[in-house]
């Protein structure tokens, strides 16, 4: 909803998260008003700091200075959820079948450059790809992709997009919007390889804290060049960027050593304009 509205009015608009606090001056939260604060990323427990929030650019998570405010002292669930205000203060909600109003902000951060390139980098989470549990889904959009490559052009070329997954077997890409997310539960029971999450650089997954100090083996950095119309010189430029990738994986044992001072994968994105 924020993003349409920002889209009409030609602003960037998202759902209120770090200054969450302050709507209980402006509005009734009676029925409850959902925030941009969640653990849908980094499950923090039931701790009251490290909470992540939907503001666009490298936003830290929520510490101590916040003096966030909870309807019971302290957070309950301990699991994947997002909270909501209500008349008392901060409470935790599951995302599946929960409806309230939503606070939109005005964010002071510029949209991604969609036409020019773009990096994205590969880590390992902390807890693992998936939800604990089935009760928030994370927001995502799912496209069929051939390629990881086509996959990080589908993000670079939407402004909602925080980062996303490929899994090559089913060539599924999901896109992960508004907030940076694991995948669902449901998907950790199918008998798939998915690759570990790639990240918009800039944003909250790459805060102190979030990202285990686990090594990712093989180096890929390619560039790749995409025109509305697919012409032999492109498909030469992908499958070279493709092989790169393969050949530096297959060759893991070899360069383990080497490249053990690399925590993070990088790969280039760029788009251009059909000629």
């Amino acid at each position: 909803m924020c993003q349409i509205i920002g889209r009409a009015l030609g602003f960037r608009v998202f759902m209120v998260g770090k200054n969450s606090q302050k709507i209980a001056a402006y509005f009734d939260n009676e029925s409850g008003t959902f925030t941009g604060l969640h653990t849908l990323l980094h499950d923090v427990g039931r701790t009251t700091i490290g909470w992540q929030v939907s503001d666009p650019g490298n936003a830290a998570p929520t510490d101590i200075r916040d003096r966030l405010i909870w309807e019971f002292v302290k957070p309950n669930a301990g699991t994947e959820m997002i909270l909501e205000m209500t008349l008392y203060g901060l409470s935790e909600v599951n995302q599946v079948h929960t409806v309230r109003r939503v606070v939109c902000e005005l964010s002071t951060v510029p949209l991604p450059n969609e036409t020019g390139a773009e990096s994205f980098r590969q880590t390992l989470l902390a807890k693992g790809l998936f939800f604990a549990t089935n009760q928030s889904i994370g927001c995502f959009n799912i496209h069929h992709e051939t390629t990881l490559l086509e996959c990080a052009l589908r993000c670079h070329q939407q402004a909602a997009c925080r980062s996303f997954y490929y899994e090559a077997e089913q060539k599924s890409c999901h896109i992960s919007k508004f907030v940076d997310s694991r995948l669902p539960a449901h998907l950790r029971d199918e008998k798939t390889t998915w690759e570990n999450v790639w990240d918009r650089l800039g944003s909250q997954l790459f805060q102190r804290g979030l990202v285990n100090n686990g090594w990712i083996y093989g180096w890929a950095k390619f560039r790749f060049r995409h025109k509305s119309f697919v012409r032999p010189d492109l498909y030469h430029t992908d499958m070279k960027a493709t092989v790169l990738s393969e050949i530096r994986t297959s060759r893991r044992k070899i360069y383990e050593k080497r490249y053990l001072s690399f925590k993070f994968t990088t790969l280039y994105v760029s788009s251009f304009a059909a000629s």
